[in-house]
C-alpha cells in the first residue's frame, strides 16, 4: 500500500484516541458535577443553619419584647407623669413595628430566592447530565461511523485486488 493510503488509517486512529480522551475527559466532568452537587448540599446545610440563627435571633427580641413590657409595668406610675416621652416611645414602637414587617417581608423574599435558586441548580444539574449522556451518544456515533469507513475502505481495497486478480487470469 502507499503512503497516501495508510495516512487516513492512521488519522482514523489518530481520531478515534481523541475521541476516547473526550469520553474520559466527560467522564471527569460527570464527577466533577457530582461534587459541585456535594457542594450544593452543604452550602444548603449552612442555610439552614443561618435560618436557625435568625429564628433565634427573633426569639431573643421576643424575650427583650417581654422584659421591656415588664419593665413598662412597673414603671406605670411614672409613664403617666411623662406622657411626652411614652408617646415618643410610642412612636418608636410604630417604627419597629414597620421595621419588622419590613424585615419580614425581606426573608420571604429571600427564602423565595433560596428555593427558586435550588430549584434552578437542579435543572442545570440535570440539563448538565443529559447534554453529556447525549454529547457521548454524538462521539459514539462519530467514532462507529469512522471505524465503518475505515471498513468499508479496506473491503474497497480487497474488492479492486480481487477485480486485477481475476482481470489477469
Amino acid at each position: 500500500m502507499s503512503e497516501e493510503a495508510e495516512f487516513p488509517k492512521h488519522l482514523v486512529g489518530y481520531m478515534s484516541s481523541i475521541i476516547d480522551g473526550m469520553q474520559v475527559l466527560n467522564a471527569q466532568i460527570g464527577r466533577n458535577i457530582e461534587t459541585s452537587a456535594r457542594f450544593e448540599t452543604e452550602l444548603f446545610k449552612i442555610n439552614r443553619q443561618y435560618n436557625t440563627l435568625t429564628e433565634m435571633v427573633f426569639g431573643m427580641q421576643a424575650e427583650m419584647r417581654q422584659g421591656f413590657l415588664a419593665i413598662d409595668r412597673r414603671f406605670e406610675a411614672v409613664d403617666r407623669r411623662f406622657d411626652a416621652v411614652d408617646q415618643r416611645f410610642d412612636h418608636g414602637d410604630q417604627r419597629l413595628g414597620a421595621l419588622e414587617n419590613r424585615l419580614d417581608a425581606i426573608l420571604r423574599r429571600l427564602d423565595e430566592v433560596e428555593s427558586i435558586s435550588h430549584e434552578s441548580a437542579d435543572i442545570i444539574k440535570e440539563l448538565r447530565i443529559e447534554g453529556n449522556r447525549q454529547h457521548n451518544e454524538v462521539l459514539n456515533a462519530i467514532q462507529s461511523s469512522l471505524q465503518n469507513k475505515t471498513a468499508l475502505e479496506e473491503l474497497t481495497e480487497r474488492v479492486a485486488e480481487l477485480e486485477r486478480r481475476l482481470s489477469s487470469l
